[in-house]
């Protein structure tokens, strides 16, 4: 019989003594792997799983297999991972306000300006103490009103401005006041008929009268007429112009006289009241 020889190969051996050699590099080859089947064997609960879920649709597991390089990623930040699913409460918190983030991304160079005057606002937000129906006592930190402070008052409809002696109004309609057509120009009075008058005027009013087309003020206790004095050619002022009707009640001011001239005619339901000791002469 030959003799065999391990690693050997002789042409002449017989077929038999081949066959040997050939198992016996198998066996070397099997004894080599044998690790690689500890391993597979360690990790039998993990194959038996992928066995039991082979009954999902196999596209399902072919897609893990072909992003493997992605899952391998997700192993290796798996602490990241975690973090994520710990703040998912947060996550859709974000995600439920979207619409709102996407406004703030859209007004970001408007935020930024007021993230950069953030000192100025905050001032502002201390001297502007908004709309109210009654003057605020306070600022609305509680802390003491400060001059300069300012509210928007509801009961009239205008800015009030905090003084030294308390609120008074800070900006008046243009409709409100008294303009004027230019530094050496002249004072636009308001204008209006005699029903149109000041319900409850004060002592110093004056307007432009559109019905007696003339100036008048009052007195205190009566609106009366405000004359230019004589008129006439330059440097002949010698006529004084009157009516010659009264339309309208009137009452000498106390202490006073008056002189007009006439035929005069007094109105059917009007008084010309004259106070004791004071004279009306018609000339």
């Amino acid at each position: 019989m030959a003799t065999y020889v391990p690693n050997a190969y002789d042409a002449t051996q017989p077929t038999e003594d081949k066959s040997v050699e050939s198992a016996a590099l198998e066996f070397r080859t099997v004894k080599v792997e044998l690790v690689k089947i500890d391993t597979v064997y360690a990790g039998m609960a993990a194959v038996t799983t992928v066995a039991n879920d082979l009954n999902e649709p196999i596209s399902e597991i072919e897609t893990v297999a072909t992003n493997i390089a992605n899952v391998n990623v997700v192993g290796t930040d798996i602490a990241n991972v975690n973090t994520v699913a710990g703040n998912s409460v947060n996550i859709n918190a974000v995600a439920a306000t979207a619409t709102d983030i996407t406004t703030v991304a859209a007004n970001l160079s408007d935020i930024n300006t007021v993230a950069a005057n953030v000192v100025d606002v905050t001032n502002f937000a201390d001297v502007y103490l908004g709309p109210a129906a009654v003057a605020p006592l306070v600022r609305n930190d509680s802390t003491p009103l400060q001059i300069g402070d300012l509210y928007f008052s509801t009961a009239v409809s205008a800015m009030q401005l905090y003084t030294a002696t308390g609120w008074q109004s800070g900006f008046v309609e243009v409709s409100n006041f008294v303009t004027k057509t230019g530094n050496t120009g002249a004072a636009a009075l308001p204008a209006g008929t005699t029903a149109q008058r000041d319900g409850a005027p004060a002592p110093g009013f004056i307007r432009w009268n559109s019905t007696l087309n003339q100036y008048e003020g009052y007195t205190g206790t009566a609106w009366a007429a405000i004359g230019g004095g004589a008129t006439g050619a330059p440097g002949n002022n010698v006529f004084v112009e009157n009516d010659q009707s009264v339309t309208a009640d009137y009452t000498l001011t106390a202490g006073k006289n008056a002189m007009t001239a006439g035929p005069i005619t007094i109105n059917a339901g009007v008084t010309v009241t004259v106070p004791t000791g004071a004279t009306w002469s018609i000339v």
